[in-house]
């Protein structure tokens, strides 16, 4: 093995210090196991571990078989224990012949393995393609005696012959899967051996392997044990978060799962690794904002006809999925605040496969005092909708992800979560109320223009609402509808009087709210009536 490339990092203690330092990762050059690592949502801060047997000589750590696709402008490292201090890091990559040519050879000795495996059922195909032959030859022989003797005999021994033909199909049946299953097993055995032999073209066409190491020049002293840990910024792994939110509505809470999907493709397993989680972006551009001039001005134009347009809300309906198993939930560590960002600790010690697979992890759950309520916005939505209000309980604010609804041990739904503040308030949909039927009937939409005298335009629209509970017990819920919001001073919205009593108006948003009480079998109707007066000035077609 021999080093081919070197990069110093702290070059004039390390250079200094070298023939006096004993190596401490002498013998098997095994990589040093990953302690912990800090994931960001783009790549992470992984940190290695290695004992060391300090001397009162320089002792020299050595960090084996590093991933290829490290920052080295990243690489720190320090000494814990025994007084010891770091005097020098070194990052260099050597190229392993030796581990280049076992490769090859263990990628020889599974494809010859696989061959011989291929051959034996290839063997054992054609006996059972011969014994289905056979079987079907001896059902073909014995057809002629059964025709003589059914001729030549008054009372023939059918039931012999319907047994012996009997078994002759069972022989030939029984030979004709064990051909087909051995046809399928030759099938992905052929696939298999197709991916070796691809890898060790691969490999050979890459010529020799290369190693990535790291020597720290540790100092202690006197003798004693110490610590040493390296940490560098690499890519290959990511997370994003995931909730799970689970309705408990007789103990009026809702239990929120904090998780994250962490994607650990570096190709390289990492056992016990303890994992904290940053909300923080690594390629964010770290200047400072800077204010720039704003130019005003103007340019004369000929006067038009004002537009009157309205503006349609977003409609997002409740999707009702399958039922999904629920997983048991814990709770979590420390939140580490970093102003702009945090850090969150996951429980426990964590098991990577390195293959690039999601893989979920959870943080904590979170017991949020809850009030549920039915909720209908028939006009966006013909069903009634179990509704929890909460808030953000956590000690952090809630980043964007995907949220799973779960009520009653089912599935009920999915939906995008948006960043929630500590405190802030959230409304979550637990499922359809499937016994309250809502129906929206169009009564009136009508334009009346301006009469002889008159210079408004009239805008007429009637709406009622049919409830109907088909439970056997009383239910009270939510319904909403909205009316426009004028813009404009001289368009003006009027709520008829013929409206259902009792609603309450958010005037800023135009919603019109009714608590309504459905009694068991009963039906119930609600009514909207209100106009828009819109000055004839006023090009009204986009109403």
């Amino acid at each position: 093995m021999n080093a081919n490339l070197r990069v110093a990092l702290f070059s004039s203690a390390f250079l200094l210090s070298v023939p006096a330092t004993t190596r401490a990762a002498a013998g098997e050059e095994l990589p040093s196991p990953v302690s912990r690592v800090v994931v960001y949502p783009d790549r992470a801060l992984v940190s290695r571990a290695l004992g060391v047997d300090c001397q009162q000589t320089p002792t020299l750590a050595v960090f084996h078989a590093l991933p290829p696709g490290i920052d080295p402008t990243t690489v720190r490292a320090t000494a814990r224990g025994g007084d010891a201090r770091v005097e020098g890091v070194s990052l260099y990559e050597r190229v392993l012949d030796e581990a280049y040519a076992a490769q090859v050879r263990s990628l020889d000795d599974q494809i010859e393995q696989l061959a011989l495996k291929m051959a034996g059922v290839e063997e054992a195909r054609s006996r059972a393609a011969s014994s289905a032959q056979q079987a079907e030859s001896l059902r073909r022989s014995m057809v002629p005696f059964l025709t003589r003797e059914t001729a030549a005999e008054k009372k023939p021994q059918t039931a012999v012959w319907t047994q012996g033909l009997d078994l002759t199909r069972e022989q030939q049946d029984q030979a004709m899967a064990k051909q087909l299953a051995a046809g399928v097993e030759l099938r992905e055995l052929g696939r298999k051996l197709a991916e070796l032999q691809a890898k060790r073209a691969e490999v050979s066409a890459g010529g020799p392997m290369r190693a990535t190491e790291a020597e720290v020049l540790v100092r202690c002293p006197a003798s004693g044990r110490t610590k040493v840990e390296l940490a560098y910024m690499m890519g290959g792994i990511s997370w994003r978060p995931v909730y799970e939110a689970r309705a408990d509505e007789g103990a009026g809470r809702v239990d929120l799962s904090v998780m994250a999907e962490v994607v650990q493709g570096t190709g390289e397993p990492w056992r016990d690794v303890e994992v904290v989680l940053s909300t923080a972006v690594t390629r964010r551009d770290a200047k400072p904002p800077e204010s720039a001039r704003l130019n005003l001005g103007a340019s004369p134009e000929e006067d038009k006809k004002k537009v009157l347009v309205r503006h349609y809300e977003e409609a997002k309906h409740l999707e009702v999925a399958n039922r999904l198993d629920e997983a048991p939930a814990d709770q979590g560590g420390e939140v580490m605040d970093q102003g702009l960002s945090v850090q969150l600790p996951v429980p426990g010690k964590v098991d990577f496969q390195g293959d690039g697979r999601p893989m979920r992890l959870l943080v904590e759950t979170i017991r949020l005092p809850a009030m549920f309520k039915l909720v209908a916005v028939p006009k966006l939505l013909p069903r009634v909708v179990r509704v929890a209000e909460t808030s953000n309980g956590a000690r952090y604010p809630l980043l964007p992800g995907r949220l799973d609804l779960f009520a009653g041990g089912s599935y009920s739904g999915s939906a995008a979560l948006e960043r929630t503040a500590k405190g802030e308030k959230m409304k979550l949909a637990f499922g359809l109320e499937e016994s309250i039927k809502v129906k929206r009937v169009v009564l009136q939409e009508e334009t009346k223009d301006p009469s002889f005298l008159g210079s408004t335009r009239r805008f007429l629209y009637k709406y009622r609402i049919d409830l109907t509970n088909s439970a056997h017990k009383a239910q009270t819920l939510l319904v909403q509808e909205h009316v426009p919001v004028s813009q404009v001073n001289d368009v003006k919205v009027l709520i008829d009087e013929k409206t259902t009593k009792g609603y309450d108006l958010q005037k800023d948003d135009g919603i019109l709210t009714w608590t309504v009480s459905v009694a068991p079998q009963e039906k119930k109707q609600l009514e909207l009536h209100f106009a828009v007066e819109v000055p004839e000035k006023y090009d009204s077609n986009g109403l």
